[in-house]
Order: structure tokens, then C-alpha cells, then sequence
């Protein structure tokens, strides 16, 4: 299971400075014009940079000093793709700010760092450097101290650390087997968007303080509240509480005060009423004469994000998935938000 880590990490710090000014705040006309109100390059991009030498073992001002150059290198290609225009200077200066200064309470881990430029300087998948670069600055706080950000709070292979948004203190996340003590559950990718989330009301440390286990529906278990354990998903026709108890594509079906797990309705078929609320398969919404219809393509016009595949955006589908669309945000963030 890959539980991705809530709040604020250095990683989606760094996708996230891109997103403010790496590509032109203004529409954009011709390829290779000026850089608009930063005075950048043109939509070529900073040129090659698979020869530059990265230093091993790597300091600290070394670092920040190759970060801009090889971090841009790498994002201008993802902007016109996305039908968005590549701003090289403004993608500099805003690196080198976020760069600038260390976060709270971390010590700067020099083999992460040469890992980082090394993943960077290869030009990876857009959206999949920044995996490399999330330990560069590795969190000294552990479970149950005061924090202010996730960066903080040390984690490990096994367990993803955060700062509780809330109560302010680290807390980490394991992944749990069938049987574990648990009070977190998964949904699965195929479910719209894969996210954990605790399943009680009131605050649940179930191994230690502050240690939550989380229980992954894409490997068929859930936290059953009635034993607060990880068991495994119920298949059709067997008793449920809620949606979660179910394998992924089926949903607890509410009579009365029993439920049943039962397959979600394709497109074309009547939608179930279950306590108020319609359910159909994840690909399709339930329509106003109560049958299922499938839900639109990236592009197409929309009101609300529930008539999307991905989520709707000033009135548009983006992406075929909730993931896909995050995904697609950070980079129309990055490119300024404004099209070619």
C-alpha cells in the first residue's frame, strides 16, 4: 500500500512553488517570445542538463545552487502538453525562494539530495520527481510532539509521519494486516481517489499514542469498528454499516436498520437509494430520472464535480480520475494557470 501523506510535505511544497510562477502568468502567443512580467526565456526550456556534475557527497549551498537549474530543466516540458506556456525565469526565482532557508526542526540529508538532482537531472515523468526529493530535509520531531508542519515529524519506510491539522502534533500511519488493531481506513485508487481516513469520532491511538493503523480497501481490508480491526471486505449480500465495509465497487445497501453489501448499477440502470443518498459504479453519477448515466470526459462542459470522471474546473472536466485531476492541477498551477 502506498498511503501518501496528508497536509503539507516538502514535496508538495516543491511541486506546489513551481505551480506559483514556473510557466507565464499571461496567455501566451507565439512559441519563443519573452517571458512576460518576469522577463524569462521563451518555451524552449533550460537547455541540456544531463552533463551538469552533481557533487557526492553533496553540501547544503551546493545543493540549493543546482536545484533551480536542474528542477526547471525538468518541468518545462510538462507546461505545453497541458496546453500551458514555460516561464524559465519566474521557475528559478521561485525554486530558489522556497529553497532558500530550511524548514523547522529537520536536518538536511546529503545521499537524499544527490538522489534528488540525480532523479531531476533524468527529466522524469511529469509529477513523479518530486518522490526523490521529499527527504532531502527528513523530520527530527517524533510521534506526539508540537509541529507546525508535516515536514517535521520523523517517519520512516514503514510509516508516513504528519502533523495532525487540528491538534498539532506528529503523529505516523502504518499499514495494517488482517487482524491488526486499527482506526484508519483506505479507499482504493479505483474508488475515485486514494486517501485514508479514520473511521472513528472521538481520537483512537491504537497501538501507542499517536500511531495510527490504517487498513487498505485495495488489498481487501477494512476497519471494522465492531471489533476495531482490520477484517476482511464483505462481498454481495453479506451485512454492512457502510460503504466501506464492502468490496470496492459494490456499496452497503440500507433497509430499514440492516444494510447489505450489493454491486453499484452501471450506466443505464435504476439508481439505488441508500439513507438519502443515490449510488451508482464510480465511472457513471445517478441522473434526475434516477438512472445511472456515465459521467463526462476530461473537457466536457459541467456544474459540479459529481457529473465528472476527474473534477470539475471553471466549468470543465479535468482528468479521468480524481487522482489523474490533482495531478493535472499541480501542473496547470505550475504553467500559471493560463492556456497557450
Amino acid at each position: 500500500m502506498k498511503m501518501e501523506q496528508p497536509g503539507r510535505i516538502i514535496a508538495l511544497l516543491f511541486l506546489g512553488a513551481l505551480a506559483a510562477a514556473a510557466c507565464e502568468s499571461g496567455k501566451a502567443g507565439a512559441r519563443g517570445g519573452s517571458g512576460g512580467a518576469h522577463g524569462g526565456a521563451g518555451t524552449s526550456g533550460t537547455g541540456d542538463t544531463t552533463t551538469t556534475s552533481i557533487p557526492d557527497p553533496i553540501s547544503e549551498p551546493e545543493f540549493k545552487s543546482l536545484l533551480a537549474e536542474l528542477a526547471c530543466s525538468a518541468e518545462a516540458p510538462c507546461c505545453e502538453p497541458a496546453g500551458y506556456r514555460y516561464n524559465e525565469a519566474a521557475c528559478h526565482e521561485v525554486v530558489s525562494a522556497l529553497w532558500k532557508t530550511s524548514p523547522a526542526n529537520t536536518i538536511f540529508d546529503s545521499a537524499s539530495a544527490v538522489d534528488c538532482l540525480k532523479v531531476l537531472q533524468t527529466k522524469p515523468a511529469c509529477g513523479s520527481g518530486d518522490t526523490a526529493c521529499k527527504t532531502v530535509y527528513r523530520g527530527t520531531l517524533p510521534p506526539g510532539a508540537a509541529c507546525q508542519e508535516d515536514a517535521e515529524c520523523s517517519s520512516s519506510e514503514n510509516l508516513v509521519a504528519r502533523c495532525e491539522v487540528n491538534d498539532k502534533v506528529c503523529t505516523t500511519t502504518s499499514q495494517g494486516q488482517l487482524g491488526d488493531v486499527c482506526d484508519q481506513t483506505c479507499t482504493a485508487a479505483a474508488e475515485g481517489v486514494a486517501t485514508c481516513f479514520t473511521v472513528f469520532m472521538g481520537k483512537v491511538y491504537p497501538v501507542t499514542p499517536y500511531a495510527h493503523v490504517a487498513c487498505d480497501r485495495a488489498q481487501g481490508l477494512f476497519c471494522d469498528t465492531s471489533i476495531n480491526k482490520c477484517a476482511a471486505l464483505k462481498a454481495a449480500g453479506d451485512s454492512c454499516t457502510g460503504p466501506s465495509d464492502c468490496t470496492v465497487g459494490m456499496n452497503c445497501i440500507v433497509s430499514g436498520t440492516k444494510g447489505a453489501c450489493q454491486p453499484r448499477p452501471t450506466v443505464g440502470q435504476p439508481c439505488p437509494v441508500s439513507e438519502g443518498t443515490a449510488f451508482c459504479a464510480f465511472d457513471a453519477t445517478c441522473g434526475a430520472d434516477q438512472i445511472c448515466q456515465a459521467k463526462k470526459a476530461a473537457g466536457q462542459s459541467c456544474k459540479v464535480s459529481d457529473e465528472c470522471l476527474g473534477v470539475c474546473t471553471s466549468g470543465l472536466c479535468v482528468g479521468s480520475s480524481q487522482t489523474e485531476a490533482i495531478a493535472n492541477a499541480f501542473t496547470g498551477l505550475t504553467c500559471g494557470g493560463q492556456k497557450l
